[in-house]
């Protein structure tokens, strides 16, 4: 091997390459996943594209298509803002306030980011969607609390954007808050055959989701996983009455 410079001779290299009788699977048959965290907006914000342009999905899938040799096909659907470790300034929903206080909502850069997944990656394994987190907490023998949940991003007739705060995890408020994007999303996935890879996320320093948030989510999606980001690992979640 010659290796060539402008200012320095550096001399030849012997290399001695031995050639194995065996085929690597295809990445997506991989049978270890390298769960790598990848932030779209950084994306945007490195290359300065537009946020959710269409060269910014473009750039997504390009991070997307070189993680996969590396085991790496996860997605990750953002609910909130500023969830723990993302530091995300935008959501991939939007709440759409109504005249009558109610909300519709928009799935617009959801739906463009899971298409720019497809086709950079075929099937994801997970989907991660991240809402929940011990953020908010005012349980003392829980560690991380007291700095609010995780807002979400409202727009009104206007057009004018704020956040607002969801209620306290697993309360009935917060069911009610939850339902109906959750349901919406279920749906859509179904729609692209990624049902059975959809996970519900809980971050924590050490720790797991209150049963009242277990058992709230078996309500809305039962059939939904659940995967979590903190020091610890555990066989599942307890829900109320020791369900899991």
């Amino acid at each position: 091997l010659t290796v060539e410079s402008e200012n320095n001779k550096v001399p030849a290299i012997a290399v001695k390459l031995k050639v194995a009788d065996w085929a690597m699977p295809d990445p997506l048959k991989y049978t270890v996943q390298n769960i790598g965290w990848m932030s779209p907006e950084r994306v945007a914000l490195y290359t300065e594209t537009p946020m959710w342009s269409d060269k910014h999905f473009e750039l997504i899938g390009k991070s997307l298509a070189l993680m996969l040799p590396l085991g790496s096909r996860q997605a990750e659907v953002n609910l909130v803002k500023q969830y723990l470790s993302r530091d995300n300034a935008e959501t991939m929903v939007k709440w759409l306030k109504q005249a009558d206080g109610s909300f519709k909502y928009d799935f617009t850069v959801m739906d463009k980011y899971l298409d720019a997944v497809a086709k950079a990656i075929g099937k994801p394994f997970p989907v991660r969607i991240n809402a929940f987190s011990i953020a908010g907490s005012t349980d003392p023998k829980r560690s991380g609390g007291g700095k609010g949940r995780h807002p979400v991003l409202v727009t009104d007739a206007a057009g004018k954007t704020e956040e607002l705060e969801p209620p306290p995890h697993g309360s009935k408020e917060s069911e009610a808050f939850w339902k109906p994007v959750f349901l919406e999303i279920k749906a859509r996935l179904e729609k692209r055959g990624w049902q059975d890879v959809a996970c519900v996320n809980w971050h924590e320093y050490c720790g797991w989701p209150y049963p009242e948030l277990v058992s709230m989510m078996d309500r809305i999606w039962p059939a939904l996983k659940w995967t979590d980001t903190d020091h610890g690992r555990r066989q599942s979640f307890p829900g109320e009455g020791g369900l899991s």
